[in-house]
Order: C-alpha cells, then structure tokens, then sequence
C-alpha cells in the first residue's frame, strides 16, 4: 500500500500477514503550491479478515486531514483557527450543545450556579459551603426526621474512559479515608463524578513540544494551555493543573471531606408564605440544634398563603 501527496510518497506499507494494522501520523509541509491530491494505491484481495472472518466490505483505509498551520504568500504564519480568508466554525469547536459545556466547566472546577432577578452568579463550590445566610428552622422541627449517615459513600473521580495504547489519564477512589489512583475496586454503591472531556497531553512534533491530537472525537470537548505561535508551530503548556489529582487537591477535596463526614437529613413542615421567603438554596439552616446546608428543598401552595415545604440537608456530627 501506498500513500502519496501529488507525485511525493509519504509512506509504503508491505503488508504480508492477515489482520494487520497500521496507524500513521504524518506531518506534511507544502509551501508555495496549489492544490494537491492526496492518492491511495492499494493492491490487495476484495475482502479483508476481522476476528477471523471473511469481510467483503471492510474499510481498507481511515484518513483524516488536518490544517497544522497556514502562510501567507510572503511566508508569515497565519494562526490555524484564524484565516484571513475563512474561519469554519465546524472545525473549531466541538460538536456539542451550550449545556454540555456549561456541565464540563461546572465540573472541572467544582462550580456552582444561581440565578436571581435575571443575574447569573457562578462561584467555587468550596466558597459557599456554610456561607448563606442563617435561616432559624428550629421551630418547625419535624419529631422523628429521617436521617442517613454518609460516612460509607464512595466516589470515584475521572475523566470519559478511553481506549488508546499510549495514554492513560489518572482517576481517584475517594472514600472517607482518603483518595487513592488505581488500582482500586468500586464498591457496588460507588457514585461516579466524571468529566466529559479531555486534557491534551504533551507531545515533541518536530523539535516543537505541544499539545497531542491524539483522540479523533468531535463530540468531546478537548482542551490546551495554548501558549503562542513561533516559528510556524502552535505551542502549548503542560495540562497538569487541568488533571484529577490537582483538581481533587485545589478544587475537591473539601468537598468530599464534607459529604463524607456529614449526615442527611429530610423532613417537612408547613408554614406561612412571609416566614419563608429568605428560605434558598445558599440557605445556612439552624434546626436540630446544629446548622445545616441546604442540598435541595420544594414547595406546594396549600392556600392561604400557607407552604408545604419538604427539606433535604447536610450538617456535619
């Protein structure tokens, strides 16, 4: 098999044996030229083997292109996402909603959101634990709440699994005991909390150490430290404060702390609609003679300006 660029070979595979794969990554640099084809040449059988079977419609070849970089007529580079003559949004960002990046950027960093008279507030989960303003509930003590002791959960920290031969992403097993990377075992209750996104590793290309390409996936967001175009080259920085164990230690592990040595706690009262109305969700609750955060709460109008409210939260023992 033959791989050629008009009439300039870039690579000649001989492949003699059933089942045989190559994966090719090939930089190619034209200056000062048109078009040109890129041609496929193959002699080869109509059927190819895959797990031992005869398959007559098998792919021969999986290629895709990518612009590196781009020049003007005087030599000067143009950077790769900013064309003076097109700029196609397709290639440049992901192929997913406004939602699913907004839950990637939530989870990367532990964020949290609320909205208020048309206002968008976004801060650091860690920031606001405990910070709301007091709310006295005591009043409306439920007898015999029910209570649940997070002391036994379990989580487990990473990315979106991958398959690759060459890179491998650390994750974490965080229990009340600590985090720990692999190897570890889930327990059968263990709660994921993944990142639907991907870090790019660094890779030498050509005397230039930048960001490796490495994951062909359009529906995943991908991210680099990008660092600046020299010499024609994109540059990137290492992505270490981007990975699990600098986000357990800078953005998680309070987090965790918390929920692991917390108890949850339900109930429900009714009350006057006025009584409540600095009731929220960044709520600090005093009731059961301890303060509380809010995890969720709902309420049903039963009339007369009177609310059912129904009540989840988390106080530390």
């Amino acid at each position: 098999a033959q791989l050629l660029i008009g009439n300039i070979e870039l690579g000649y595979w001989n492949v003699r044996m059933f089942e045989e794969y190559f994966f090719i990554d090939i930089v190619v640099v034209l200056r000062n030229s048109g078009p040109s084809e890129l041609k496929f040449r193959a002699n080869a059988a109509d059927f190819r083997f895959i797990g031992g079977t005869k398959v007559f419609d098998a792919d021969m070849l999986d290629i895709s292109v990518k612009l590196l970089n781009k020049y003007e007529q005087n030599g000067n580079p143009i950077p790769t996402l900013i064309g003076a003559d097109e700029i196609n949004l397709k290639q440049c960002v992901p192929d997913i909603t406004f939602g699913d990046l907004w839950n990637v950027i939530r989870r990367w960093k532990n964020y949290d959101i609320s909205i208020k008279d048309h206002t968008v507030e976004i801060n650091l989960v860690k920031n606001q634990m405990g910070k709301g303003k007091v709310v006295d509930l005591s009043h409306k003590e439920a007898p015999e709440p029910e209570r649940q002791f997070n002391q036994g959960r379990s989580f487990e920290f990473k990315f979106t699994e991958f398959e690759h031969e060459e890179y491998e992403y650390t994750s974490y097993f965080i229990d009340r005991t600590g985090a720990r990377p692999k190897p570890y075992t889930n327990k059968e209750d263990t709660e994921e909390i993944v990142i639907d996104a991907l870090p790019l590793p660094l890779k030498n290309k050509d005397t230039a150490l930048t960001a490796d390409d490495f994951l062909s996936d359009t529906g995943r967001l991908q991210l680099v430290l990008y660092s600046g175009l020299k010499d024609g080259m994109n540059f990137t920085e290492d992505p270490e404060n981007l990975l699990i164990p600098s986000l357990y230690s800078n953005h998680y592990q309070e987090w965790f702390d918390f929920l692991l040595n917390t108890v949850l706690w339900k109930w429900a009262f009714n009350d006057y609609m006025i009584n409540l109305s600095e009731l929220h969700n960044k709520s600090t609750i005093f009731a059961y003679g301890r303060n509380h955060v809010v995890k969720e709460f709902s309420q049903r109008n039963m009339g007369d300006d009177i609310l059912e409210t129904e009540i989840e939260t988390y106080s530390l023992e």
